[in-house]
């Protein structure tokens, strides 16, 4: 196989497999979307219910619903003689249940990343004893650059090819209009 056909074979696997990954990752990207969707309805739903196990752990919701949170309070000694890893620690611990809850019971381990975020007080500018702790929904395939990137060239792509042949299909779409007026 000489140079200018391995060319030519690589140029029309790579167009193949561009288009077939980008047609696997659209559709991942609808269910992604589908899923945040079922997702925030499932919270909503349960952050009504004051006797369900949302609101008895201290979950909260934003407004978009694509973050859950807590708050954690730490002692003035934990927060003085506890170095970073220590307190890391006990947060992981602490948050354990709610944990278990969005990622084992209601299995959305998949899409939720966990985030610690601790409080400094204004005045002092000291670590307080308070920490947040979210669990933020972050769809996979919506993420990912590659999607966006390839999407991006083929739209601009199949633009182009349409502007080019603007005349063509104008002239097709008439003579096809012609057809059926007759």
């Amino acid at each position: 196989m000489d140079l200018e056909s391995k060319r030519k074979w690589y140029n029309k696997t790579w167009i193949t497999h561009n288009l077939c990954w980008l047609y696997v990752a659209v559709i991942t990207a609808f269910w992604d979307v589908r899923n945040f969707f079922i997702f925030r309805s499932q919270i909503k739903q349960m952050a009504k219910n004051p006797k369900s196990k949302f609101n008895q752990l201290g979950l909260n919701i934003n407004s978009l619903g694509n973050i859950v949170y807590t708050h954690k309070v730490m002692d003035e000694n934990m927060t003085k003689f506890f170095n970073d890893r220590q307190k890391m620690q006990f947060l992981v611990s602490t948050s354990e249940p709610e944990h278990s809850f969005l990622y084992d019971d209601l299995n959305w381990r998949e899409y939720l990343i966990t985030n610690f975020i601790d409080f400094t007080d204004e005045e002092t500018g000291n670590v307080s004893g308070y920490y947040g702790v979210t669990f933020t929904f972050s769809p996979i395939a919506i993420n990912n650059p590659r999607l966006w990137r390839l999407l991006l060239f083929y739209i601009v792509f199949f633009g182009l090819i349409l502007w080019i042949c603007r005349g063509w299909i104008i002239q097709a779409i008439l003579a096809l209009w012609e057809l059926i007026k007759i």
